[in-house]
This record gives structure tokens, C-alpha cells and sequence, in this order.
């Protein structure tokens, strides 16, 4: 089941989506975007977390075998809570993964218990590049866990992300993409049609886009 018009009516109604084209946003790698996605803000909203919870249980029902998940593995920050709200559904247990190992402590890249390794379900709320999805996988593996799936509230679906998740082996799950998000934003008047080729330009090029495809409008 397609859940990608409600999941994009939840961005809407959260504030969690915002265009911008002159000037785009700037991400903290430099890149040029017209986009911008905060997903941390649906936590905030019970009815719509608890949605959330719901259509993450289904989707993982129709997609894999939930029998055979062992634990939930979040990605630091952003994923956390829902990540241990699903893990806690499926009464799995539930780790959290930083980007790299602390500097301090114990030094820890994995927080939790990584005692059941042999299926250990990623869970990212957004994928833009896949970098953090990668330190993720990578950290469980290191430690001798086994990764198969990964699953993510939204994806730009990127070139780049996508074939990062090809190198490292792993079967990506989202529950709206990048382009079904505009088409339902200019359903609802929030782009124009120029606006929405010039972002799902973004999503298919972002490195290019700001020299070659930005739009002249301004949002």
C-alpha cells in the first residue's frame, strides 16, 4: 500500500517541509538546496506520531518478515525516538548509532546492548546522501551484526544515496519519496509547477543544480 500522500500531508500540517529558491538552503556540507526537510518536528504531534508508529508496522508487515527482526538499530539524532517507539511496538530490542565513536568515555559508537545481532533493522528518518545510514550499517557489522533492510520516513532518492545503499548491501525502504512529496505540495498549492521541476531537478542532480537548473522564482 502507497502511504506517500499521507506521509507528505504530515510534513504539511507539521511545518516539516520547506522550499526555498533564492537563496536555497545551504546544508552543513556545503551543498545548495531548494529543499528542506525537518522530520523531527512530526515527534511532536501525538496524533500523527502515533500514525506514524502505525504505518511503519505496517509497511515493515508487507515488506519483510517481522518474526525474523531481532532489533532496531536508530541512526543518532533524528531517528531515535521513532526508532525506539517501533522497537517497543514489535518488543525488539533497540540501539542507537552515532556517527562516529565518542572521544570521550568508553568511547562508544553503538549505545545500547548489541546482544541479538543476527537481524538488526536501520532505522533513519530521512535519507539525503545515505552517509549516516552507511556509519550506521558499517558500526553494526563491525561489531558482527547482520543488516539486511534499512527503513526511512523520507528519501530524496538521490543518484548518489541510492547507490550508496547498493555498495553496501542493503535493501531501502521509505515511505514517501522526494518527487511524490512535491507532487502532493503542488496538489495543495504550496509550489508552483515551475517550482516542482526545478526541486525534483534538485533530486535527480543536486551537486549541478544550483548552477545549471535553480529556479528564477522566488518562494
Amino acid at each position: 500500500m502507497d502511504y506517500s500522500e499521507e506521509i507528505s500531508s504530515f510534513l504539511l500540517e507539521c511545518n516539516a517541509i520547506n522550499f526555498q529558491f533564492n537563496p536555497p538552503f545551504t546544508y552543513t556540507s556545503g551543498l545548495r538546496s531548494p529543499i528542506y526537510l525537518d522530520n523531527r518536528k512530526l515527534i511532536s504531534y501525538p496524533k500523527v506520531r502515533t500514525r506514524l508508529l502505525e504505518i511503519y508496522c505496517e509497511v515493515l508487515k508487507e515488506s519483510l518478515d517481522l518474526e525474523a527482526l531481532d532489533m532496531v538499530s536508530a541512526t543518532a539524532t533524528a531517528a531515535i525516538p521513532m526508532g525506539a517507539l517501533l522497537a517497543h511496538k514489535l518488543d525488539l530490542p533497540f540501539v542507537y548509532v552515532r556517527s562516529k565513536a565518542k572521544e570521550y568515555g568508553l568511547e562508544n559508537q553503538i549505545e545500547g546492548s548489541l546482544h541479538t545481532k543476527n537481524n538488526v533493522l536501520v532505522i533513519e528518518d530521512h535519507i539525503s546522501t545515505a552517509k549516516s545510514v552507511k556509519a550506521n550499517v558499517e558500526a553494526i557489522r563491525a561489531a558482527q551484526g547482520t543488516v539486511h533492510y534499512i527503513i526511512a520516513t523520507t528519501s530524496y532518492e538521490n543518484p548518489k544515496a541510492l547507490k550508496t545503499l547498493e555498495e553496501i548491501g542493503v535493501e531501502g525502504i521509505t515511505l514517501a519519496k522526494g518527487e511524490q512529496i512535491t507532487e502532493y505540495a503542488t496538489k495543495k498549492g504550496c509550489l508552483t509547477f515551475e517550482e516542482k521541476q526545478s526541486v525534483d531537478l534538485w533530486f535527480k542532480n543536486p551537486e549541478d543544480w544550483f548552477n545549471h537548473f535553480q529556479s528564477p522564482q522566488k518562494y
